[in-house]
């Protein structure tokens, strides 16, 4: 038998009631849930696996949107005071990088950046918290917004760094600043990305022999940009040398195993390095 419908003002009244927040319900644990997120979050003596992270993320949310108590500062990102202020805020933010959540970093880090664009003697500061707001914007999709934090960077005299640039896709500048630097492996191995993204095969050829660093994986690193220009170039000889310095039992040696035995019809080689393209 059918129940009778209540009438649309009770049922107005119901829902009112059932989604109605009493004046700071956790007002009594927060300090207690709080101690116990932020030493989850820093992280400094545990390593919580990601979906534990991803948790007491959204607790974290909650305690946000739960505070009722909106004055105890005047700008945005005062209902997280009880994470320690900008250092909570921060905290969060490096949680939310760390699980891949970038919407979530981009949130706190953008409360981070509000308070700290006011303390003009704390620009590394700054600078630190652009690079993870382009991070946040250019794995979000959102180039613009990343382009824009860019722009702000070089107009308040924060330093800016190639990989920056880099991840942008403005290769042409990245380059410049990775050749000013081009003294350390990483600045090096930067500048032949740049090579291989602006597709100057001949320059990224040679450079893999100017690398001499002692760090192995750099070194194949290195080995692998330039066994791309080989084989873009066409130079097979070049193509055989630097593949066979890659480990075969990685991808990236049985890959390049694999075409060039195809290259050189030797197609049961071709068949057994997929085989081990599998495996790895």
């Amino acid at each position: 038998m059918w129940a009778e419908p209540k009438p649309v003002r009770e049922l107005q009244i119901d829902g009112s009631e059932a989604t109605r927040i009493p004046e700071d319900p956790i007002k009594p644990y927060r300090d207690h849930i709080t101690k116990g997120l932020l030493k989850i979050i820093d992280g400094k003596n545990t390593d919580p696996p990601r979906g534990i992270l991803s948790f007491f993320l959204d607790l974290a949310h909650f305690l946000e949107l739960s505070d009722i108590d909106k004055e105890r500062l005047d700008q945005p990102g005062g209902s997280l005071k009880a994470f320690g202020g900008l250092n909570g805020i921060g905290k969060l933010a490096d949680c939310a990088e760390r699980t891949d959540a970038y919407a979530k970093a981009l949130h706190y880090r953008e409360m981070e950046f509000l308070y700290k664009t006011s303390e003009k003697d704390n620009k590394e500061k700054e600078r630190k918290i652009a690079e993870s707001l382009i991070k946040s914007f250019q794995k979000l999709g959102e180039q613009e917004a990343a382009e824009g934090v860019l722009e702000f960077a070089k107009g308040n005299e924060i330093t800016v760094s190639a990989e920056w640039f880099e991840k942008l896709n403005r290769w042409e500048e990245a380059k410049t600043l990775y050749a000013d630097g081009n003294d350390n492996p990483y600045d090096k191995l930067g500048y032949m990305r740049c090579l291989e993204a602006l597709g100057e095969w001949d320059e990224l050829c040679t450079k893999v022999y100017e690398f001499d660093e002692e760090i192995e994986d750099q070194k194949i690193d290195a080995v692998k940009l330039g066994t791309t220009a080989a084989w873009h170039l066409g130079n097979w000889d070049e193509f055989q040398r630097l593949h066979q310095i890659i480990p075969v039992n990685s991808f990236d040696g049985a890959f390049y195993r694999a075409v060039h035995s195809v290259q050189n019809s030797k197609y049961e080689d071709a068949k057994s390095g997929q085989s081990r393209l599998v495996k790895s």
